[in-house]
C-alpha cells in the first residue's frame, strides 16, 4: 500500500503525457495478466514486475487508484474525459 512510480510502454494510451515519472497510489496486491502483452499501457514493480494499467479497443483497467494519485490521477482523468462518447 503505497505510491509507486509506473513504466508507460506506449505513448498512445491513456497515459499518454510525458510528464516524466509517474507515481500512482496503490492498495491492492493484485493484478491482470494481458493475454496480448500489446494490451498492457501501465508497469510497475513491487517485488517482480507487474502490469498496472490495460487497455483493449475502449475498455480500459487500472490497478491503482487515480483519484487518490494528485496531479498524476488528474491527468488520468483528464485524458479519459478527452477521449469523448463513441
Amino acid at each position: 500500500m503505497g505510491r509507486n512510480t509506473i513504466h508507460v510502454p506506449r505513448k498512445k494510451s491513456l497515459l499518454h503525457t510525458d510528464a516524466g515519472e509517474k507515481r500512482f497510489y496503490f492498495v491492492h496486491s493484485y493484478f491482470v495478466a494481458c493475454d496480448d502483452p500489446e494490451d498492457a499501457i501501465a508497469l510497475a514493480h513491487y517485488g517482480n514486475a507487474f502490469v498496472s494499467g490495460f487497455q483493449r479497443k475502449r475498455l480500459f483497467g487500472v490497478q491503482f487508484h487515480p483519484e487518490k494519485s494528485h496531479r498524476f490521477g488528474m491527468e488520468l482523468m483528464r485524458n479519459f474525459v478527452e477521449l469523448g462518447v463513441g
